[in-house]
């Protein structure tokens, strides 16, 4: 079996189709040449007995019909006969039995009868012709019987290909690929038992698809050892009862096994892990063009591999752009929403330090009620920073209990930071709310968040209205200002991390604020959206499940 020097692994490109194949859906798909191949997969000693008896049974049967054939009748069927037999038994054997046809109309059809003498010298001519007819015809079929046999080869490659691309096309996951790529090197090419073996970050090989599954799961030790030399020299090779590609005589199998061969899954110069396929079909050791075909199969995998890696690479590099991105934006939003704060301190605390001054009772307290307030300040913006975090880092994890909403809203209606003179606040809570679980800090931040928002991009002078309601499996929440409102274009992006709408731009803030809010109200299971009034302003409405006692969520 061939399989010195080095091989270029075919790269195929999948085409684009809806299929939803899996590997335990693969197609079965048996071609003409491997039936074809089972069929002259004889002994070279059968053949030859077959053509032996098939020029005997001809001979008897056109014996008993002598008194009503002719000679020429008798040497075209002979000569059928001869083609018949090129096209079954091979070249060589159908030389034999024109040979044997030639001696055979000889014999019991020239005169004189039952003996190899010729009586007549166009009979001697006619045995002449025959022969060389029977010869050359015979090499004419063998030829084109051979091409035939290449043409079916390549069609047949063509449509496995085929099947195993679309077998392929729809798995998106690694451990699917590659269990449809063996099923396909058992249920299509038709192998006996098929495997891929990948390196674990030990470097050792180690099973990671087969089929089928009552395959035996175990490696064993030179199975391994011949898969590790194959990956490491980067050709394939085998295990066979014939001694073929046997590495070390203990390689040698049993009677009992079929023969065993393993490929190299390689991409690039880059060998990525082996092809085990155990069982050619129809038996006997693999040839050539069956270690062609399943080299197919191993750059089919190769290519999954390939593209698996490109796709963790592309995901990684855009998680390192997206977190740049977040850097920038965080700096800059810093840069800019710390410089006041830290200002206002400064020059408060220096001025209070300032001993050529003597302050009244009144200006140090308004320096340090400033000092106090933009502590607080700086404080918050750190605070929501951290939650920033952990909401991005996926670590916020809710500490839930059982909550009246209206006690909530009353609450946070209260506190000093929503209050503004130049906003109205009113509530309108339904009566009868039912209790909600739900993280009491977190949820009166998003409530915080929401009204300090509408109170930054709304003109002095217009209400703010916080609502609550039921809904179904849930009661819903909202902040509603009479302000400018929100374009269409950016309601998909208001609650992205730093996202500022082009026409605030001056109006200062992080832009982390409603990102907090939705990332709060996602960990209770909640939804939160913007509506854009018709009459103007925004309406920013989130929603908290109402579960039953027992942690499941009502109607579920």
């Amino acid at each position: 079996m061939p399989g010195e020097g080095k091989r270029s692994t075919p790269m195929l490109k999948l085409p684009i189709a809806p299929s939803r194949t899996t590997a335990s859906s693969a197609p079965r798909h048996v071609s003409a040449t491997v039936r074809a191949q089972r069929a002259r997969q004889l002994p070279a000693s059968v053949r030859y007995g077959l053509v032996v008896a098939a020029v005997a049974i001809a001979t008897a049967l056109m014996t008993a019909l002598r008194d009503h054939l002719g000679s020429l009748s008798i040497i075209l069927l002979y000569l059928l006969l001869c083609f018949m037999l090129t096209l079954f038994v091979g070249l060589g054997p159908a030389a034999l039995g024109a040979v044997l046809a030639v001696l055979a109309f000889n014999y019991f059809f020239v005169p004189p009868i039952h003996t190899f003498d010729v009586a007549q010298t166009d009979n001697l001519v006619a045995l002449f012709v025959f022969l060389g007819v029977a010869i050359i015809t015979g090499r004419l079929v063998a030829s084109t019987r051979a091409r035939a046999e290449v043409a079916m080869r390549e069609q047949d490659r063509t449509a496995l290909l085929y099947d195993l691309n679309t077998a392929l096309i729809s798995d998106v996951t690694l451990d699917a690929i590659l269990a449809t790529i063996v099923a396909s090197v058992v249920q299509i090419y038709g192998a006996r038992t098929g495997r891929i073996l990948l390196p674990n970050p030990d470097g050792r090989l180690e099973e990671r698809a087969r089929f089928p599954a009552s395959a035996t799961p175990q490696i064993d030790r030179q199975s391994l050892a011949m898969a590790s030399l194959v990956m490491e020299k980067g050709r394939p090779a085998g295990r066979s009862r014939s001694e073929r590609r046997v590495i070390t005589p203990s390689t040698v199998l049993r009677p009992s096994d079929a023969d065993v061969l393993f490929l190299p899954i390689a991409a690039a110069e880059r060998r990525i892990g082996v092809l085990e396929v155990v069982g050619r079909p129809g038996g006997g050791r693999f040839a050539t063009e069956d270690e062609q075909l399943l080299e197919t199969f191993a750059a089919q995998a190769a290519l999954a591999l390939e593209r698996t890696r490109l796709t963790r690479v592309a995901a990684e590099a855009s998680a390192l752009a997206e977190s740049d991105a977040l850097k920038s934006a965080l700096l800059a939003s810093l840069s800019h929403d710390l410089r006041t704060p830290l200002a206002v301190i400064k020059a408060s605390s220096s001025s209070l330090l300032d001993s050529s001054v003597a302050w009244d009772a009144d200006s140090r307290s308004e320096f340090l009620l400033a000092i106090d307030e933009e502590t607080d300040r700086l404080a918050r913006m750190v605070d929501n920073l951290l939650d920033l975090t952990r909401i991005e880092g996926g670590t916020l994890h809710p500490d839930k209990s059982w909550y009246d909403i209206a006690e909530l809203v009353a609450d946070v209606a209260n506190r000093p930071a929503v209050r503004s003179p130049d906003h109205p606040l009113r509530v309108d809570i339904q009566p009868d709310l039912p209790l909600v679980c739900f993280d009491y800090v977190k949820i009166a931040q998003v409530l915080v968040n929401l009204i300090e928002n509408a109170v930054k991009y709304t003109p002095p002078g217009t209400p703010i209205v916080v609502t609550a309601r039921a809904a179904r499996d849930a009661v819903e929440l909202a902040v509603t200002d009479s302000g400018p409102g929100i374009p269409a274009n950016e309601l998909d992006r208001i609650f992205d991390p730093f996202y500022r709408s082009p026409r605030n731009a001056r109006v200062p803030g992080t832009g982390i604020g409603l990102a907090i809010a939705r990332g709060f109200v996602e960990a209770h299971g909640g939804r939160i959206r913007v509506e854009s009034r018709p009459g103007g302003g925004a309406s920013f409405r989130f929603t908290l499940p109402v579960e039953t006692a027992d942690g499941e969520r009502n109607g579920e």
